[in-house]
């Protein structure tokens, strides 16, 4: 997969800041889906499987047992509307099987905020 990030980036589909983003994801354990139109990057997904997930600066979450936080996906714009980032989050959503909202993966619908986790700032 870095591999991928490193061709799009010499290809210049790809800034130094994408590069890099996407790298780090990388780096730190996310999963990653790259989608492609007629050989060109149309976007991405990334998924992270455990740890704590930062957002909004100051945001952290703790992300629970059996649970992913789909953590960034992004259809670049010459490609929005055609069904790129569908197969992104498709490609993501396969990695497990389990259901998928806006803030995780969790297989029984029960709220991924685990309420005697002092992790977890919204």
């Amino acid at each position: 997969m870095a591999a991928d990030v490193e061709a799009a980036a010499e290809r210049g589909e790809l800034d130094a800041r994408q590069r890099a983003l996407l790298l780090g994801f990388l780096d730190e354990g996310s999963r990653g889906f790259l989608a492609e139109v007629d050989g060109r990057l149309a976007g991405y997904a990334f998924v992270q499987p455990a740890g704590v997930y930062q957002f909004a600066g100051s945001g952290r979450l703790r992300i629970l047992e059996r649970v992913m936080v789909l953590k960034n996906l992004l259809v670049f714009p010459a490609f929005r509307g055609a069904l790129a980032g569908q197969a992104a989050q498709s490609s993501a959503d396969r990695i497990d099987p389990r259901r998928l909202d806006a803030r995780g993966l969790r297989d029984d619908g029960k709220p991924l905020r685990d309420p005697e986790s002092e992790d977890v700032r919204l």
